[in-house]
């Protein structure tokens, strides 16, 4: 059999006919950076707002989007995906090598969202918030738990949990970095 042409591989993850549910806890991780985060914070935003959409809102993110890779380019995206990393390393039930797979940045003005999806195969995900308000959208998992967005904050999470962000409804912008972190071998 052609493992690639398997049906189940054209299925998300969470949509798996083989799903079974199960009540259990799974590690989300906030961190607070706020204290390190006005030196990086102006920087990434002002890289931002000058970019173009790289992805004119055809990824899962339907908000202006950045490159997959800004970590490769930016001090201040590699910055945050040093945080991620550590935040990883420290909670990883065993020590293994690690290397961050993605980083992209995000503006969500008043209207824009992001569908249901999750980032299989990484081993974790990551969320940093660059700017927003408290009225600003929450990050949804499993359409139940909601986070809501933080200056400074970081959020990682497996990165096989389904998540969303819902249509941003207050006029400030939201603007936050994400990223995906693998297995490095």
């Amino acid at each position: 059999m052609n493992f690639s042409l398997h049906p189940y591989n054209k299925v998300p993850l969470w949509k798996n006919p083989h799903n079974k549910t199960f009540h259990m806890d799974f590690p989300i991780i906030e961190a607070n950076y706020s204290t390190e985060a006005e030196i990086y914070n102006e920087g990434i935003r002002i890289i931002l707002d000058e970019m173009d959409d790289a992805h004119s809102k055809t990824t899962n993110v339907k908000a202006k989007m950045s490159d997959w890779y800004m970590h490769q380019y930016y001090s201040e995206f590699s910055w945050v995906c040093e945080k991620a990393m550590n935040l990883a390393e420290r909670n990883s039930p065993h020590q293994v090598e690690y290397k961050v797979s993605d980083c992209w940045g995000a503006i969500y003005k008043k209207g824009d969202w992001t569908k249901k999806h999750d980032h299989w195969p990484n081993v974790w995900s990551f969320v940093y918030y660059v700017d927003c308000c408290e009225n600003c959208s929450p990050l949804v998992f499993n359409a139940r738990y909601g986070i809501a967005p933080k200056i400074g904050k970081m959020i990682l999470f497996p990165a096989w949990l389904v998540h969303n962000v819902p249509e941003q409804t207050c006029d400030h912008d939201r603007i936050m970095v994400a990223g995906n972190i693998g297995l490095s071998k």
